[in-house]
């Protein structure tokens, strides 16, 4: 039969509480090791107060605009929230895992573990300290929040819509993210690493943690002071990328705008660069690859160093060099290099124009040169090759210097002019 509940109601002292239906509009207490069983429960009303320290069973759904407080355990088939529910040190979903749709405010603190088949939020949803949610799914819609400090654990994915702040630790087998997903020194893929899909912002700080398989990132990522990203398979940008911590992929491939700020790419891995946008390592960054496609714009700024096997510049693709610029392989010319900095290559094949304006080519490790395009030394511009193949135009202007064992000048349209040494 079906209980209804207006005053005070309590279960104490190992007592058994069985019925079909409750509604409580007042105070129902289960407390000590006492087991209250129902099919459905209704706590309705802002006064409604249910308190549960012993064992609570509903089969099917509990709808609550009320106030819930569990530190025993407490399943359901469907958590309805849509004012208060706090699982207090205690187990919600223990026997069953539950469905919960919140609304309200949700929280699971004091080491309280949460096991839910789907979890979908448009409310304040809150897991602190050490306590841990594990569910299938989540879903952050509307207005909702999550607040994480403890463990969370989706085998399934996380939709964000809105707000997620992460300082525990959050594993998902994927993340969608659609709003704001801020990883505020907290660990993001750290068990299992999954996939990420960000079309609006994230941001990885506090000396963060993020791993993921592939992250596709079309809206504004950072990686800010000592935080570190890692793809171990891809990652994709569309959108804009801004690192001054550790980035590590064994794929890049920028669309649009990439920038490390004094920070180190591939320091663990190198991996490959496709730049089709604009990319940028700036104060003082390093940047390590095993090979770079560039038909975009690269630029190695003030002091930054690229450490890479092959560099080809294709298509309309630039590279501008302040710094240390090193190629343990060939770098392939079909557009435009210019150079201030020191470039050091193992060969270089210019078929396009190549500009060492005051910088230092081949200073540390001399390479061979086939230039069959423009290549001019200028600016007091030093360069040293094991030998220079001219079938283009080479200039060695003002006060510029060419070293090199031996030098072609090939072709009946091969010019060379020289006003150095």
């Amino acid at each position: 039969e079906g209980l209804e509940n207006g005053g005070t109601l309590t279960n104490q002292s190992d007592g058994v509480v069985t019925t079909t239906l409750l509604d409580n509009s007042g105070n129902l207490s289960n407390l000590d090791t006492s087991v209250f069983n129902a099919a459905e429960v209704t706590n309705g009303g802002p006064t409604a107060s249910l308190v549960n320290q012993g064992d609570f069973n509903v089969t099917g759904m509990v709808s609550n605009t009320g106030s819930i407080t569990t530190s025993g355990t407490f399943d359901s088939g469907l958590l309805q929230n849509y004012l208060s529910f706090v699982n207090d040190g205690g187990t919600v979903g223990g026997t069953a895992a539950d469905a919960i749709d919140n609304d309200g405010t949700l929280t699971n603190q004091n080491a309280g573990v949460l096991n839910a088949t789907d979890i979908d939020n448009s409310g304040n949803f809150s897991n602190l300290d050490t306590s841990v949610v594990n569910t299938a799914t989540f879903d952050n819609e509307g207005a909702g929040s999550l607040v994480n400090q403890g463990d969370f654990n989706a085998s399934g994915a996380v939709t964000n819509l809105n707000s997620i702040n992460n300082t525990g630790t959050f594993d998902a087998a994927s993340i969608d993210n659609d709003a704001t997903f801020v990883n505020d020194g907290g660990t993001v893929g750290g068990t299992t690493a999954g996939s990420i899909d960000s079309s609006v912002t994230l941001t990885n700080q506090n000396a963060a943690e993020l791993t993921a398989t592939t992250i596709t990132n079309s809206g504004t990522l950072s990686n800010l002071d000592t935080s570190s990203v890692t793809a171990t398979t891809s990652v994709t940008n569309t959108g804009s990328i801004t690192s001054f911590g550790t980035f590590d992929t064994a794929a890049l491939d920028n669309d649009m705008t990439f920038v490390n700020d004094g920070g180190t790419v591939g320091g663990t891995t190198p991996g490959s660069i496709d730049n089709d946008g604009t990319l940028t390592n700036q104060n003082a960054g390093v940047l390590n690859a095993t090979d770079i496609d560039n038909s975009g714009n690269f630029s190695n700024l003030d002091t930054s160093v690229v450490n890479t096997a092959t560099f080809d510049n294709e298509g309309a693709g630039s590279l501008v060099n302040q710094g240390d610029f090193n190629a343990s392989g060939a770098v392939t010319n079909l557009n435009s290099i210019n150079n201030t900095g020191t470039f050091d290559a193992a060969s270089i094949d210019n078929d396009a124009t190549f500009v060492n304006n005051g910088g230092i080519v081949g200073g540390t490790t001399p390479g061979s040169i086939d230039t069959s395009g423009t290549l001019t030394n200028q600016t007091a511009g030093v360069i040293f090759a094991t030998d220079i193949d001219n079938s283009g135009t080479m200039s060695n202007l003002d006060t510029s210097t060419v070293n090199g064992s031996t030098f072609d000048n090939v072709g009946c349209t091969s010019q060379l002019t020289n006003a150095g040494t």
